[in-house]
């Protein structure tokens, strides 16, 4: 979840050689407070990021429900 304005990007990077997630994948986020539910599997491990856009201002919420 994002809280504020704007938006925001959560953004994937693969940490292990050969990993099946492509390098710098991207989902949009809306910082309008709504929840938003993204699904996803890789392999390997990744860093999991949020990279805002210009102007936006606020906070982001996390829950991993399984690793």
């Amino acid at each position: 979840m994002c809280a504020g304005k704007g938006d925001a990007e959560i953004v994937f990077t693969p940490t292990a050689a050969g990993s099946n997630t492509a390098a710098g994948s991207k989902k949009p986020v809306p910082c309008d407070g709504a929840v938003v539910f993204q699904r996803f599997a890789a392999k390997d491990s990744l860093e999991l990021d949020v990279e805002g856009k210009p102007g936006a201002t606020g906070m982001v919420a996390w829950r991993i429900n399984e690793v």
